[in-house]
């Protein structure tokens, strides 16, 4: 069993050791660990796989536990649409955008309804939906807490699940902290 070493805050990619971490998680395999430095965050979906087994994903070093984030890290530039209020994005990730930020607080969603006439009228400041348009490409919607769209700034997941594998068996998730992710989070 090899344990490896990830602090994202590392310019330069390393071999995995504590003296020369990775600066993004590697592909998880069966009978490793998988240490993320404390107080650090890295952005994208970990691979879980299928099948791997005695497999451990935690943390080390002193402070805050380390984030895996879903979060795209390019803010989100909306455009009015036809709604009083209500501002639009087309988002392409294969599963649509189920997760907002409104200067990095969560907004609320709200479920869609039949039209986008019927759904703004339900929304209401600091909320959002999303109207899935096909298996590639979804339009979010949101209702600024105060203001205009302008005047935050907005995130959305890029990724559908933080962790996403099947079969998993004999695995330990500690000390660690996912976000954003725009379902579950994790699928083993």
């Amino acid at each position: 069993m090899t344990t490896y070493y990830i602090d994202p805050s590392q310019a330069v990619n390393g071999s995995g050791t504590l003296e020369s971490p990775f600066n993004a998680w590697p592909t998880i395999a069966s009978n490793n660990t998988y240490l993320q430095k404390c107080d650090t965050t890295a952005y994208g979906q970990l691979n879980l796989g299928t099948g791997l087994t005695n497999v451990t994903l935690s943390s080390y070093g002193v402070g805050s536990k380390p984030i895996v984030s879903c979060r795209n890290t390019t803010p989100i530039v909306f455009t009015a649409s036809a709604q009083p209020n209500i501002s639009q994005f087309t988002v392409n990730t294969g599963k649509g955008g189920a997760n907002i930020t409104e200067n990095g607080n969560p907004m609320d969603f709200v479920a869609w309804s039949t039209d986008l006439a019927t759904t703004a009228a339900l929304m209401y400041p600091g909320s959002f939906t999303n109207q899935r348009i096909d298996n590639s490409t979804s339009t979010l919607y949101v209702y600024p807490s105060s203001g205009t769209v302008a005047d935050h700034q907005y995130y959305t997941s890029v990724n559908y699940l933080t962790a996403n594998g099947s079969g998993a068996t004999n695995w330990v998730i500690s000390g660690l902290r996912f976000e954003y992710s725009q379902d579950g989070g994790i699928y083993a």
